[in-house]
């Protein structure tokens, strides 16, 4: 939907980081000569590579393209995430030479004792978030559902998906059939891992497809059957890039804060399940359509905007924003922050 005129968005000129067990393949038809192979010891990997081209396969197999198919991946694998995360992020609105987003399709096999707890592991990407923020990597909620069936599958996340400075991703079914997306066909699917936090946040954040996703794999050829929130995960992130790209081209190169994309997202999420945010669905299902426009609203009526950022200190810490209702139209706002660990 964001291809054509007024979006024509591709994804262009947007670089992100994949963080995986191996390397993505390259030379893959649909991703050759926009992937950076960063560590260059670890082998091709099919999981990786199914997942580089969820964000970003050209369609030379049209069934296999991508969510922004002309945007470039650094590739690395998992082992030292947390020191070259922050080597790679995006550090300030200007800078176009960082990473404003990353894929994080993995996590730990936990005991039940550890589930729904704010972990080191947690606190520890939430450090890196918060040294960068503009800079947001997004994060498979895990595929445990069924493990903790005494509580009906409820707060079976464990690890970096409770961070608080991630996009926290789960799966659901496809809502797109024949080219229409009803987003009540978007049901969650049975291994996607539930919230919440034990301190009762709100998790997954959101949610995207992750059921039987047809992507590129490291044989050079594809495979159908992949499933699980680490599909869901780039699904969300590929979408997010358009929204990247968007907003470079209208605000002269900038990047949003890492606040401000996961404030889009959830504001504009389709709500699913129980009404208002739950610890199925979270926010709700992806609708970047929904967000691109909102950030072409914002454009156009700066003096009204749509979109606000600030930042709160120990010297300044209120911030008072005015606007005029019309006496009728709901009021909704979404408020969004990087917190520390």
């Amino acid at each position: 939907l964001l291809a054509p005129a007024p979006y024509s968005l591709t994804g262009s000129g947007i670089k992100v980081g994949i963080w995986d067990g191996g390397s993505v393949l390259g030379t893959h038809q649909e991703l050759t000569g926009r992937v950076t192979r960063k560590t260059t010891s670890a082998a091709y990997d099919d999981h990786a590579t199914h997942v580089a081209g969820t964000i970003a396969a050209s369609g030379a197999q049209p069934a296999a393209k991508g969510m922004s198919p002309q945007a470039t991946i650094n590739s690395y694998d998992w082992t030292s995430d947390y020191s070259e995360m922050p080597a790679a992020g995006t550090v300030s609105a200007g800078d176009t030479a960082g990473l404003p987003l990353s894929n994080h399709s993995y996590g730990y096999n936990a005991a039940t004792a550890d589930m729904g707890r704010y972990e080191t592991e947690a606190a520890a990407v939430d450090a890196v978030a918060a040294s960068l923020p503009y800079y947001l990597p997004f994060w498979a909620a895990g595929n445990e559902q069924d493990v903790l069936t005494a509580k009906g599958g409820f707060q079976s996340i464990t690890f970096n998906g409770l961070a608080k400075n991630v996009m926290t991703i789960g799966a659901v079914d496809d809502a797109v059939s024949g080219g229409i997306r009803t987003p009540a066909n978007g049901v969650i699917a049975y291994f996607s891992s539930l919230g919440p936090c034990d301190d009762g946040r709100i998790k997954p954040d959101v949610v995207a497809n992750g059921v039987d996703v047809y992507s590129s794999i490291s044989s050079g050829g594809y495979d159908g059957t992949y499933s699980g929130t680490s599909m869901a995960t780039p699904n969300a992130l590929g979408s997010t890039i358009l929204l990247e790209q968007l907003y470079a081209r209208e605000f002269s190169g900038q990047r949003m804060r890492a606040s401000t994309i996961k404030s889009l997202l959830i504001h504009t999420a389709d709500d699913r399940g129980n009404p208002g945010p739950d610890y199925t669905y979270g926010w709700g299902l992806v609708n970047v359509k929904a967000a691109a426009d909102l950030i072409l609203a914002h454009k156009a009526s700066l003096a009204s905007p749509k979109i606000i950022e600030g930042t709160l200190t120990n010297t300044s810490k209120t911030a008072t924003h005015s606007f005029t209702w019309d006496g009728v139209s709901p009021i909704r706002a979404t408020l969004c922050w990087t917190d520390p660990a």
